[in-house]
């Protein structure tokens, strides 16, 4: 059933695609042209000029829905959403969440979901948790030098590129990750450029079909086993996930645009970017202040709380986890957590104030504008897998990366939780 469904959309995606529906409405126009004209020989008649009307009003009608139904179908065009496969094909040990303390209604919710007659709790992520980051120290081993696209990808960039025709991109420069690993309670990350296009026909299109029957994920990541960093081909552009919470306890999740590259219309974490060089680079050098300064300005893009709007962000204490992104080709990203000295409503009241500020001068810069807002101590009800997460019994939908990230973020206030009850102990 699921195969039979990818094979229908990718059939209505090429049909779309191709403007076929343009067609099917100029048929219709052409077939009722001759059937009121059938018999008469005056061809240049009232019936012949609105015919002419009507064939241009079901174009516009057929570009109208093409568009909209080509936005829908974009995003499952260039990255896969079976996980279920893709956790199989490679060999890697991926990320793994237990949903066993999940409440009954949510798992009931889930497992009907999944049309599932036994309980399921256990479930992989398309996601390699490279660790976690709690008091970790990060050292950065950065070089200016630019990432170049692999022959192959150039051969197909027209073609690969045209696959994001209806998202809203634009080009910039971004901090690559060469390599890293954690030893000795260090990230030791090595760092060096790219740019957005380039992650835009690598990372973000992995699974878009080239006119040759191949894809990205074909040709730079086959398997069974996942490239490294250092052996990867792809761009590779450092993003990063965070949560962020409110004064009163609240989690804000951000229910994404229609026009992002990725994960149109699905809910996500706090804050979801790319690490952008205008923020990360001082004098040309990417290093820990600029990877704070980065961060902390993205949430101020994303959801208008200023630095000092926050309590105090230091790396050592808030950032979550390193991890890669499988869906994505192996992306690296970083998971971080701060909280806000300001109440859910007050950052509410200010973020809609402040974006219509923002609006006046054309600086759009958020991932979306509807927040979700959780209890941090309702998190441990939640069900997540791959695509979703559950909660007071209603779904929302999400990608690997930003459903991860909610189970990563519950290990991690789990685990703090668990510290601050220890030290209360020890008192």
């Amino acid at each position: 059933m699921k195969k039979l469904k990818k094979q229908l959309h990718n059939v209505f995606y090429l049909i779309v695609k191709n403007n076929f529906i343009s067609v099917f409405c100029a048929a219709i126009v052409v077939i009722i042209f001759v059937i009121s004209t059938h018999g008469n020989k005056e061809w240049f008649d009232i019936t012949f000029f609105s015919s002419l009307v009507g064939a241009m009003i079901l174009e516009v009608i057929a570009q109208v829905v093409s568009k909209s139904l080509m936005n829908r179908l974009e995003d499952e065009a260039k990255l896969t959403t079976d996980y279920d496969d893709l956790v199989k094909r490679y060999t890697q040990q991926f990320f793994v969440y237990d949903n066993s303390n999940a409440s009954t209604d949510n798992k009931r919710k889930m497992n009907k979901a999944y049309k599932k007659k036994e309980d399921k709790n256990i479930f992989d992520f398309p996601i390699e948790c490279v660790g976690y980051l709690d008091n970790c120290n990060i050292v950065i081993k950065d070089r200016a030098k630019m990432y170049k696209l692999p022959e192959a990808i150039r051969e197909h960039y027209d073609e690969i590129f045209a696959s994001h025709k209806t998202s809203t991109l634009f080009n910039q420069l971004n901090i690559r990750v060469k390599d890293w690993k954690i030893e000795n309670n260090q990230l030791m990350m090595k760092t060096s450029r790219t740019t957005y296009f380039d992650s835009m026909v690598t990372n973000r299109a992995m699974d878009y079909k080239w006119s040759n029957g191949l894809s990205v994920r074909d040709a730079l990541g086959y398997g069974p086993i996942w490239p490294t960093l250092e052996e990867s081909g792809l761009s590779n552009h450092l993003g990063f996930n965070g949560f962020v919470e409110s004064s009163d306890g609240y989690i804000v999740f951000v229910k994404r645009g229609n026009k992002l590259s990725i994960g149109k219309r699905t809910y996500a974490t706090s804050i979801g970017a790319s690490m952008k060089a205008k923020y990360a680079l001082t004098d040309g050098v990417f290093d820990n202040k600029g990877l704070r300064t980065a961060i902390i300005r993205e949430i101020n893009d994303e959801l208008k709380i200023t630095e000092d709007e926050l309590e105090d962000f230091q790396l050592h204490s808030n950032m979550i986890s390193a991890y890669r992104d499988v869906v994505e080709g192996g992306k690296p990203q970083l998971l971080f957590y701060a909280k806000s000295n300001k109440s859910k409503d007050d950052i509410e009241t200010d973020f809609k104030n402040r974006s219509k500020e923002a609006s006046k001068s054309f600086k759009i810069l958020e991932d979306g504008t509807k927040f979700l807002w959780i209890k941090e101590d309702e998190l441990k009800d939640l069900c997540i897998t791959s695509d979703m997460i559950i909660h007071n019994g209603k779904i929302y939908k999400m990608v690997p990366s930003a459903s991860a990230s909610v189970a990563m973020f519950i290990n991690f206030v789990t685990n703090r939780n668990k510290e601050i009850h220890i030290e209360e102990k020890i008192t």
